[in-house]
């Protein structure tokens, strides 16, 4: 498909000429039609069927029958040139797991020589193989140009003031950190994201089960214990639980490593993704910062390459507590490795009930009972500031200060 796409396209043959090479073919005679398209663009000759078929003649030492019968052949297995670049991308992927697959081979073979013997002797073909990746991941400026032509990826948080803070709310692409100590409301404040999103909530620290039922104390309002205790309504639970559903809603609480997580997300159809709490994620480290800082990476990259919209939540150091100010700062996440660097928006949350400080924290112009602060930390394209949230823990709602409005 991909050279039939060339024989037809002048944009295509230009393109699979500085995005491919031979190696990309497995199969002996679409390579050699490869290597005869690029002979003829090296000799400045027109790249199309009767021109190619002629170079391939020549190039191969063969009869212009045989030459015309396997240049037609490829020339008719496509019908349209729209799926090329992704074609080319799935060539140089496989060509670059066989490269990789090879050279691990060859080093093996050299069991007891010298590592540094070893890498000066494959220093050059994993140079290429780095080279072709870097080519295979990279794009054109005009590719970003017209990228940022498209339609808005701005995602709205729910929160009126919070989308203010962030020059309109969140972006597909993001990776966003969540913090705070125990019983701030993290996992709370998440599952009101979750609701006005949908997506994958990975659970690593409370069941599947429990989960739900804050989701349904959520969308029904009803008390949570009461849903615990068998208590609520059974028709106004299955209407939550059909509006979790068409919500796409995902709980998962069996995916334990970083793997297991980015195998579930190419599975789904989701564009946001909940980790709760990164701390928990099972990554190997020589220290427990450089694990946490592994599973910060890893999860900004999946974030990337599925154009995800991830949400992080982090447990916080224990230095907020010895504080007699107990709001959380950007430094109580830095015992948790490269997190803070990683993250595109650092959002640390604070109650100041919980420390029977009310009042003590004005963010606006009033404070209430169960006050819920949101401190936009750090943020990579927006200014940094501090919002106030309604917070009702009995049915695990959050609501804007200024709007009694469920945020989805």
């Amino acid at each position: 498909m991909v050279l039939a796409a060339m024989l037809m396209d002048m944009d295509c043959y230009k393109g699979g000429l500085n995005f491919l090479d031979a190696g990309a073919f497995t199969d002996e005679l679409t390579r050699k039609v490869f290597e005869a398209i690029q002979y003829t663009h090296k000799r400045g000759f027109p790249v199309d069927i009767l021109t190619v078929t002629d170079k391939y003649r020549e190039l191969h030492k063969t009869d212009f029958k045989e030459a015309a019968l396997t240049v037609t052949r490829i020339a008719d297995g496509i019908g349209s040139t729209a799926h090329f670049r992704p074609w080319c991308m799935l060539l140089v992927e496989r060509q670059i797991k066989r490269e990789i697959a090879l050279g691990g081979y060859d080093i093996s073979a050299m069991d007891g020589e010298d590592v540094f013997d070893i890498l000066a002797t494959n220093r050059e073909q994993y140079a290429k193989v780095i080279e072709k990746i870097d080519r295979f991941r990279s794009r054109s400026i005009l590719e970003v140009i017209a990228e940022s032509k498209r339609e808005s990826k701005i995602v709205k948080s729910g929160y009126a003031d919070l989308n203010k803070l962030l020059g309109g709310g969140f972006e597909q692409g993001d990776m966003c950190v969540i913090g705070g100590r125990t019983s701030m409301g993290k996992t709370a404040f998440a599952m009101n994201l979750l609701l006005k999103h949908g997506g994958i909530f990975f659970s690593l620290e409370t069941v599947a089960t429990k989960i739900l039922h804050r989701l349904q104390a959520n969308l029904t309002g009803i008390p949570l214990r009461d849903i615990k205790q068998g208590k609520a309504d059974a028709a106004e639970i299955d209407k939550a639980n059909s509006e979790i559903v068409a919500r796409g809603i995902i709980i998962e609480d069996q995916c334990r490593t970083i793997e297991a997580i980015e195998t579930r997300i190419e599975q789904s159809e989701a564009k946001t993704v909940f980790v709760d709490y990164l701390q928990l994620v099972a990554v190997k480290g020589r220290s427990r910062e450089e694990e946490v800082s592994n599973v910060s990476k890893a999860l900004l990259a999946i974030t990337k390459k599925y154009g995800l919209l991830t949400f992080s939540l982090s447990q916080l150091s224990r230095e907020t507590e010895k504080r007699t100010a107990k709001m959380p700062l950007l430094a109580d996440l830095r015992e948790s490795g490269s997190v803070e660097n990683d993250a595109d928006h650092v959002l640390l949350l604070f109650r100041p009930a919980y420390y029977n400080m009310q009042g003590q924290y004005l963010v606006g112009e009033r404070t209430i009972e169960n006050e819920l602060i949101v401190n936009l930390a750090k943020s990579k394209d927006a200014e940094t500031g501090q919002i106030a949230l309604d917070w009702k823990p009995e049915t695990m709602r959050i609501y804007d200060l200024t709007d009694t409005a469920l945020p989805f």
